[in-house]
């Protein structure tokens, strides 16, 4: 009776890991990645000071079941600056890209313990543009709502 109770739990915990609910255990890494990415986030906001010109899809105002489809945008916007400063000269083991490279990581990390996206959550492209200071206080804030939750 105890195994097949144990075996049960295990089933259970696989399942509801496997549909992407956070565990105590997940819960608990994810909000250590989520620390990590916002720290890198504002170092990279002070480190960039109006260096980029380019124009971001900023996500706002992201309803909590939409929250993977926004930080999949922030994701792939920050490849759009990882990209703009690899083509201003800086290379791989500066800084600035460090920062991008740990938040990248992290947030996959948090991402991997969202549940899916709602069908209506508006994608990427249709977010309104900032430039790379407004995007990069977005993204704060957006990191900072999904921790407070």
């Amino acid at each position: 009776m105890k195994r097949a109770l144990l075996l049960c739990s295990a089933v259970l915990m696989l399942a509801t890991y496997a549909e992407g609910a956070p565990t105590k255990a997940n819960g608990r890494s994810a909000q250590l990645l989520l620390n990590a990415a916002l720290v890198d986030v504002k170092q990279l906001k002070k480190g960039l000071q109006g260096d980029i010109d380019e124009q971001l899809y900023t996500p706002e105002s992201v309803k909590p079941e939409c929250r993977k489809a926004a930080l999949e945008c922030y994701i792939k916007e920050m490849n759009v600056i990882r990209a703009e400063l690899q083509h201003m000269g800086i290379v791989e083991g500066e800084t600035l890209l460090t920062h991008i490279n740990h938040f990248e990581s992290n947030a996959n990390g948090v991402k991997e313990t969202m549940p899916p996206s709602a069908p209506h959550c508006v994608q990427c492209i249709k977010h309104k543009t900032k430039n790379p200071e407004g995007f990069l206080s977005g993204l704060v804030a957006f990191l900072q709502s999904i921790y407070a939750s």
